[in-house]
């Protein structure tokens, strides 16, 4: 399972990717598996056991592009997924332009 640091080389790598198609597939791809931890959540406290964002450093290393989604699809942890989905929309917005 990835720890704090390989999870902020997988945000500095999402702060800094311009492949919008790629962002978004990630959130897909990691959307099932995100409910079902907060379901799980859920069903052992209700709302207030689904953890918050974790607050993950910033780091200026940025993993390569392999490891950031193999961080992102291997990370069990609800509170440093939501940081790295956080950081994906994010990009996203950043990327989109804006709608008239």
């Amino acid at each position: 399972m990835p720890d704090r640091d390989d999870v902020a080389r997988a945000i500095a790598f999402f702060e800094t990717c311009d492949d919008v198609a790629l962002l978004r597939k990630a959130l897909v791809d990691i959307a099932p598996r995100a409910r079902r931890l907060v379901v799980r959540y859920l069903g052992h406290g209700g709302e207030d056991a689904v953890p918050a964002p974790a607050d993950v450093p910033h780091t200026p290393i940025a993993a390569a592009r392999e490891d950031a989604l193999r961080t992102l699809m291997t990370t069990n942890d609800l509170a440093l997924l939501q940081a790295m989905t956080r950081a994906i929309g994010r990009r996203v917005e950043e990327l989109q332009p804006p709608s008239a």
